[in-house]
């Protein structure tokens, strides 16, 4: 870009709109063919503990241990327990940026080998560069594992065919969500546990595009490539609109050295012929891994103060502009995490169909979430969390489970995970349309799974609840309350990925009832002195007495259940105890 006059820059940025306005192709399609990961056995552990904060050996150890009653009584923090994601403590001066980290990650072309190619198997992914750091040297955990979130299934390489290659130089559009995600870590380490480090998740953006190679004997191929942004908030928007902007950067750069490669611009501009395909395949090849343009905006928006009312980025040179207004009440953040991660999932159920996944999670079964849709996992395992206010899910969540840590799924603790369909055959409790719950000594000897299979294409939901003992409440005819809604939420065929005004009232309305129903049938059973902060205790256990005592008979097998879990007395304890 250096040397251009702003006319020439202007007349760049109109090409490569049009190429963002063009319909989406879906680039990013998870490979249902084989992975194991070259590297599981240098980093098993590391992965191990990035999730569950101890190894999968040292839990099955430690599994006759009376962990339930250790977190309720000993009045440990259960999040400590429950297999905090990072063994490194967030700094305080990483909160004041608006984000903490951002990495590329995908495959060096170098290391592709012709079987691989010839095969179109999935590759290991690799941290290919890190802002203002070199992966390769970085020891943080975190930084060693995100690759595995990004790509649970390795990175997919295909062969690029003549049409493939006009949808991709012509029809990728990126400003949707359709080739994004969020997937999550959390900050503490169970074997490091420090009480002044916020006990917070690091939330992590990712947005997958296409990258174009060329094959030494002729032809062209593509790998998947991530951008991935690294968070202590939840501005999804926000770092969706800063990841569409250095995605941007790449196809103008693309268009540069094209431009560079025709005598004049108006030669280029007006032909859309075999050669000029082949030849901005050939300019796409020769982009950068990182240039000056990218680095620029990077420190630009790491710059940007998180506590601002509104998020106001430009750069007049590069000609990139952001504003984002920053939610500034609790209730507006909690309206605004439903808007971005329940849509998707949401689209697909009918009200009967969220309850029995939702009264499950209260319940603290485990559940897990079946598609290779990534995009649909991270909705459905962040987005049922969305409607659980007051309380709070207290042990180990994965929206997307990576292969090497595929073991985790007969881990003997609660957890809601995210599954590639693709590796359920190495699951050998759960196969599609049998589940069976895995045995353990101790405390989680009774686990219960709830697998709920999403379809990738149509919207259709099925759960298998066999294994799973528990009844559903009443709830003052709940269910009638949200079929309004959820109709709102059906009409569509296609899965929802930006609401529009119609649907995020039909979401919010759904927040509001079940706020609203878990209060009045749960809070509200509290003594009125308790409730009215008169009075507080020392023990929990008198309150869920209290809570189940005035309980309707219609609902009170399921409070019998509910009174035990970590859920409600973790909030018993946050407002109503002290010690």
């Amino acid at each position: 870009m250096n040397g251009r006059t702003s006319e020439e820059l202007q007349r760049i940025q109109q090409h490569v709109s049009k190429q963002f306005d063009a319909p989406q192709q879906n680039a990013f399609r998870m490979s249902k063919k084989s992975y194991k990961p070259k590297e599981a056995n240098h980093h098993q552990e590391d992965l191990e503990k990035s999730i569950l904060g101890l190894s999968i050996k040292q839990i099955k150890d430690q599994a006759p241990i009376n962990l339930r009653e250790s977190l309720i009584i000993a009045q440990t923090t259960p999040r400590k327990a429950s297999a905090p994601v990072i063994s490194q403590q967030v700094k305080q001066d990483k909160r004041n940026q608006i984000f903490s980290e951002f990495f590329i990650i995908g495959v060096d072309p170098s290391t592709i080998t012709k079987q691989e190619l010839d095969n179109e198997v999935p590759v290991e992914p690799q941290n290919l560069y890190m802002f203002k750091e070199d992966p390769k040297t970085s020891t943080c955990q975190r930084r060693i594992v995100v690759k595995d979130f990004c790509f649970p299934n390795g990175v997919q390489i295909r062969t690029l065919k003549k049409k493939r290659a006009h949808k991709i130089l012509y029809g990728q559009q990126t400003n949707s969500k359709e080739n994004s995600f969020v997937f999550t870590l959390q900050a503490q380490n169970m074997n490091n546990y420090d009480v002044s480090v916020p006990d917070e998740f690091i939330y992590c953006n990712v947005l997958i595009f296409d990258e174009i190679h060329k094959i030494p004997d002729g032809g062209f191929y593509t790998s998947q490539k991530a951008l991935c942004l690294m968070t202590n908030y939840r501005f999804f928007e926000l770092y969706l609109q800063i990841l569409n902007v250095i995605y941007s950067l790449y196809k103008i750069e693309r268009f540069n050295i094209l431009q560079e490669d025709f005598k004049t611009e108006h030669a280029f501009l007006m032909q859309n012929t075999e050669e000029t395909i082949v030849k901005e395949l050939t300019a796409a090849t020769r982009v950068p891994l990182i240039f000056p343009e990218v680095e620029t905006v990077l420190q630009l928006f790491s710059q940007a103060n998180p506590l601002d009312n509104i998020i106001d980025l430009r750069n007049k040179i590069l000609r990139c502009s952001i504003s984002q207004r920053i939610p500034q009440s609790m209730k507006e953040l909690q309206l605004s995490d439903v808007d971005w991660l329940a849509p998707m999932f949401l689209s697909a159920l009918s009200a009967d169909q969220f309850l029995k996944i939702l009264y499950a999670i209260m319940l603290e079964k485990s559940v897990i979430f079946v598609s290779d849709n990534l995009p649909l996992l991270s909705s459905a395992v962040l987005g049922m969390q969305c409607f659980l206010l007051p309380f709070k899910w207290s042990y180990v969540q994965i929206p997307i489970l990576p292969k090497s840590l595929i073991d985790m799924v007969e881990a003997p603790m609660p957890f809601l995970v995210g599954l590639l369909r693709a590796h359920l055959s190495s699951v050998p409790s759960i196969q599609e349309g049998s589940v069976r719950n895995p045995s353990f000594p101790g405390d989680f000897s009774d686990q219960e799974r709830m697998v709920v299979y999403i379809n990738d294409t149509k919207k259709e939901v099925t759960i298998d609840d066999q294994t799973v003992q528990y009844s559903q409440p009443n709830f003052k005819n709940l269910v009638d309350k949200l079929a309004l809604p959820f109709s709102v939420l059906n009409s569509t065929k296609y899965y929802i990925y930006t609401p529009n005004d119609k649907q995020k009232k039909a979401l919010h309305e759904i927040s509001d009832l079940m706020l609203s129903t878990f209060h009045e049938n749960i809070s509200n059973n509290l003594p009125s002195d308790i409730l009215k902060g008169q009075k507080k205790v020392g023990d929990p256990r008198i309150l869920t007495e209290s809570i189940l005592q005035n309980a309707r008979p219609q609902d009170r097998k399921f409070m019998e259940q509910f009174v035990n879990t970590c859920m409600l007395v973790q909030y018993l304890e946050r407002n109503f105890c002290q010690f």
